[in-house]
């Protein structure tokens, strides 16, 4: 792919696309940096454009190194494109898929990505599509896997916003909360709602409900059936874990965690207790709800 946009983002490769864009890796010939660039589809009128710069506008306001950055925004050609961090690693699909992420190495990811969304929260940012797709893990030269990092808040909500009117959907409906499958107005419990989904997947090995990737029977079973007992599915667990993915994914946003430094606490005080833990939990296939496949340097394009 080949192109300037704006006269200054000089196009290289497409790194990974989705349903609502594709996302290029780009070179800031202003900053002289490489950039993410997604490029959303469709052409977007004058008031939706107003709408999503003043959203991007404040999530480009957050800093936090479990969130990743949104540098800048804007038309062209009619098309609304968003630059963002390029991130060097992969979507937390990918070694899912592969099994290489054991139960411990869950909780902790999920707890950092928690501490990115208390910065987010705190600022009045919900996310509102928290999903595997949706989360980067950096590459480590030593370690494998790196730092996790939350992307694509430059379609988030601002909780003064009236981006997403009640009664219309925004996200994906297998990590969706009750809540938002009803179009009712989502707060910053419906993210902690999606990580507990994302951590219970990561646990188990597979989604909650299933077939996940079937709208009606999934949406049904997240407005209407109880999550599944991980204690259940998975012998061996630290006592309290099932606990806290139970009230994270409680169909009643008063039932969750207050904040999502609440929930983080809660896990890092299960990372901290002496008790043993399974090696690995066997992820399925057969389970996946999306294509989540990537190439290295992917910065989230769902």
């Amino acid at each position: 792919m080949s192109g300037v946009i704006a006269g200054r983002y000089e196009l290289r490769e497409i790194i990974g696309h989705g349903a609502s864009g594709v996302v290029v890796e780009a070179v800031d010939r202003r900053l002289g940096r490489l950039v993410a660039l997604k490029m959303m589809r469709g052409r977007t009128s004058a008031e939706e454009r107003q709408r999503m710069e003043r959203e991007v506008s404040v999530s480009a306001r957050l800093n936090h190194g479990n969130l990743v950055t949104v540098h800048d925004a804007g038309m062209h050609e009619g098309l609304f494109y968003i630059v963002m961090e390029l991130v060097i690693g992969e979507p937390l699909g990918a070694p899912m898929r592969r099994g290489e992420i054991s139960p411990r190495q869950a909780v902790a990811i999920v707890a950092a990505l928690l501490d990115g969304l208390a910065h987010a929260h705190a600022r009045g940012v919900v996310h509102r599509d928290v999903k595997p797709a949706n989360i980067l893990l950096t590459m480590s030269e030593h370690a494998g896997h790196g730092t996790p990092k939350l992307t694509d808040f430059g379609i988030a909500r601002t909780e003064a916003s009236d981006l997403t009117l009640a009664g219309t959907l925004a996200g994906t409906p297998a990590y969706m909360a009750p809540e938002q499958l009803r179009g009712e107005t989502a707060d910053a419990r419906a993210d902690l709602w999606g990580l507990g989904v994302v951590l219970f997947e990561m646990l188990a090995g597979r989604h909650p409900f299933r077939p996940p990737g079937d709208f009606f029977a999934v949406t049904h079973a997240i407005v209407h059936r109880p999550i599944p007992a991980l204690d259940s599915l998975v012998p061996g667990l630290p006592p309290g874990l099932s606990a806290v993915v139970a009230r994270a994914t409680a169909k009643a946003a008063a039932e969750r965690f207050g904040d999502a430094s609440g929930m983080a606490a809660a896990l890092r005080a299960v990372l901290a207790s002496p008790a043993s833990w399974p090696e690995r939990s066997a992820y399925l296939p057969a389970e996946e709800s999306e294509d989540t496949t990537r190439r290295v340097g992917a910065a989230g394009c769902a």
